[in-house]
């Protein structure tokens, strides 16, 4: 979207940003099938017909859609178990 560049400065190296959210090698294997694994494989960010996406631990993700100027962003922690009431497990 801004690549790196927030209000006017530049907080993270424009190229390094460039290339974190573009293709870097291929993520489709044969005989599978994945939402998020079919465009490829940046540093730490999947490829999506429309931007970028990235996966984290317990429901952490963001997606960014750069010709729309978007990007929605989770943060989660669904690691601990399933018991609302903090049990631990």
């Amino acid at each position: 979207m801004y690549k790196g560049e927030y209000k006017g400065e530049q907080l993270l190296p424009r190229e390094y940003m460039e290339r974190a959210t573009s293709k870097q090698i291929d993520n489709i294997y044969e005989n599978h099938y994945s939402i998020r694994a079919t465009k490829g494989y940046g540093y730490q960010v999947w490829m999506t017909d429309c931007g970028f996406s990235m996966y984290g631990m317990g429901s952490q993700y963001a997606f960014c859609f750069p010709e729309k100027e978007f990007m929605f962003v989770c943060q989660g922690d669904t690691q601990c178990g399933s018991d609302p009431c903090g049990a631990q497990f």
